[in-house]
């Protein structure tokens, strides 16, 4: 069978994936009868578009304005164990930019590239599986430049470890649009295509690593496997409803959300706990991709993306948490509606934020509505049913809430200062997993203080179950957003 082979070490089974370079064997027509074409093999569909989007970064490999007019052919590519692309299928694009492949049942981990005639890649999209069933159709990603850093970066962790465990679910959540479009352009400008994706590869692996061991902590075993099955099928969605044109911001929302309620059907993780776990994830991302851009120069703008991509995720998956925790309580729908709007407005402010100031303004503002004031009730107040001196109880917790917030912030800081130690001698040292693990259990413990709390709260104007509902949200919100 034809393969595609590297000339990159960080790339390692593609090289026009993330530089445009010519594979050593171009996709043609000569696919021999081991491809899938053959009649002795159950075929599933894989579909999907090519778009011009965004600058053209297609002499780099990842696609943008320019793509569809340079494609000559969309080349279907499996990653095998050897560390390599093997081309199972080829399709034509229309006018449109559509395509349609037959691929083999249950095919897994692949890469999907518009190529031009010579074999030069132009974008690149990444495919966790196709179909379990003959004839069943699967959408692709659509190929931009978003998927084609996705796609790169999927290969390089690849590279990396165990292809059975290679999980998407950090890579979907922290590269959109804008990080992809940023990181693709200081590569323009001259930043290392080798460095710069494998340094993406090594904060997407700390990140997951470090979602795992936040399960863990809370008693919930699961492999990056079992993780990696279940991303599976929340990414098909995520694919196709990208490929329908819904904005990417709406996408990845509804990927968070079909992540989280399979893990919780699956696992029983509650959307507090991803929440937590995400918060940790993000920190861990941030700081590794920081320690490995800290020699380049003029990136700047790029730390902020990574910065306000994690920010997304991380306001995603705290609206979601939230929302739960009070439709859970029972609360009436007018009260719900109250939290949904605060929540949306909250994740708005996020994603619109320009730098660091606006993102910690969208958590603080977030905050003051849920809280409230002496003068001002806030949303919180309407999960009480006892309303006699409510407003002053819930400030009365808000404050202690405040002060283990600020024991929070110590203790990361301290955790975070010792994993970016370690990190810049190995994110995956020993060294570096024990202060990732002190940045999980910091967490932990400021969760704990905070369910201390429900009881007083209780014993003042509340049910115990309205207490916790109560000091849920409470931590749920102050753990969000912390600075790496």
């Amino acid at each position: 069978m034809k393969t595609i082979t590297s000339k990159l070490s960080v790339l390692v089974m593609v090289c026009g994936m993330a530089l445009g370079c010519s594979s050593e064997q171009t996709p043609g027509n000569n696919v021999d009868d081991t491809n899938t074409n053959s009649t002795n093999q159950a075929l599933s569909v894989v579909e999907g578009q090519v778009k011009d989007v965004g600058a053209d970064f297609t002499t780099l490999g990842f696609g943008g304005k320019g793509t569809l007019a340079k494609t000559a052919e969309v080349v279907i590519s499996k990653i095998t164990a050897d560390g390599k692309l093997e081309a199972i299928a080829e399709a034509t694009v229309d006018a449109a930019g559509k395509y349609s492949a037959e691929v083999p049942v249950g095919a897994e981990l692949l890469i999907v590239q518009a190529v031009t005639e010579s074999g030069e890649v132009l974008a690149s999209s990444f495919l966790e599986a196709a179909a379990d069933t003959k004839g069943e159709i699967v959408t692709a990603a659509p190929l931009t430049i978003e998927s084609s850093v996705e796609a790169a970066v999927a290969i390089a962790l690849a590279a990396k470890g165990n292809l059975e465990a290679l999980v998407a679910a950090q890579l979907h959540a922290f590269v959109n649009g804008d990080l992809a479009a940023e990181l693709v352009a200081q590569i323009q400008a001259g930043l290392s295509a080798e460095a710069a994706i494998s340094a993406m590869a090594e904060a997407t692996l700390a990140a997951e690593k470090a979602q795992l061991q936040a399960f863990a902590n809370a008693g919930i075993d699961i492999t990056a496997e079992a993780l990696a099955e279940i991303t599976y099928h929340a990414a098909a969605a995520l694919n196709a409803a990208l490929d329908a044109g819904a904005s990417a911001a709406e996408a990845a929302a509804e990927f968070q959300a079909e992540l989280q309620a399979a893990l919780e059907a699956k696992l029983g993780i509650s959307a507090e706990l991803y929440a937590q776990a995400q918060a940790a994830a993000s920190l861990v991302f941030q700081a590794t991709l920081s320690v490995a851009l800290e020699a380049s120069a003029n990136v700047d703008a790029l730390l902020f993306a990574t910065v306000h991509a994690a920010a997304e995720v991380e306001a995603q998956a705290t609206a979601q948490a939230v929302l739960a925790l009070v439709e859970l309580s029972g609360a009436a729908q007018a009260t719900i509606d109250v939290f949904v709007g605060i929540c949306t407005k909250f994740t708005a402010d996020v994603v619109a934020a320009a730098d660091v100031e606006a993102i910690v303004k969208a958590k603080a503002d977030f905050l003051a509505k849920l809280n409230g004031t002496a003068q001002v009730e806030g949303a919180l107040a309407a999960l009480i049913s006892t309303k006699a001196e409510a407003q002053a109880a819930l400030l009365a917790t808000v404050e202690a809430v405040l002060a283990a917030s600020a024991t929070l912030d110590l203790d990361l800081k301290a955790a975070l200062a010792a994993y970016v130690e370690a990190a810049a001698k190995g994110a995956g040292s020993a060294e570096a997993t024990a202060a990732m693990e002190a940045v999980i259990k910091a967490f932990a413990k400021f969760d704990a203080a905070v369910d201390a709390l429900a009881p007083a709260l209780d014993a003042t104007v509340a049910t115990a179950s309205e207490a916790e509902v109560v000091t849920q949200v409470l931590a749920t919100a102050e753990a969000a957003l912390h600075k790496p």
